[in-house]
């Protein structure tokens, strides 16, 4: 009575494990990102370089989690660390309209795996803050 009880509740388990595993996403590194541009004052317009996986991918992504000016926005636009001629083809605006929300860009030509990548960001007008988060 015990040993089935156990098998049954044991059968549960591994079913439950395997319907969780097989619907975690899995996701490219990402850096977080906290950038400071326009208006008068220092400038913070680069993420930190990460690496971009060798997954054959040839978008950037990025996400604003935070922004600082509602009434403003940032462009950031994602390059290669060794070669800058490699980036992403146009500009992504961040803002307050599309906090939240991932934006893509394709890459201008080949952009190889295992290699730094970065994000620069540019200010559309006034002094502005954003965070989020950036993959190569």
């Amino acid at each position: 009575m015990v040993n089935k009880k156990l098998r049954k509740v044991v059968c549960v388990m591994a079913t439950s494990f395997c319907l969780v595993g097989a619907s975690i996403p899995v996701f490219a590194s990402s850096i977080a990102f906290d950038v400071t541009v326009g208006g008068t004052g220092s400038q913070d317009p680069f993420s930190y370089k990460e690496i971009k996986t060798k997954d054959g991918d040839q978008y950037a992504y990025f996400r604003a989690t935070y922004v600082s000016n509602t009434k403003n926005a940032i462009r950031v636009r994602s390059y290669n660390s060794r070669d800058t001629s490699i980036r992403s083809t146009s500009y992504a605006t961040l803002s307050n309209a599309n906090l939240g929300k991932t934006l893509s860009r394709k890459y201008n030509k080949h952009a190889p795996g295992g290699e730094n990548y970065h994000m620069k960001a540019e200010a559309t007008n006034n002094r502005i803050k954003v965070k989020g988060y950036y993959c190569p």
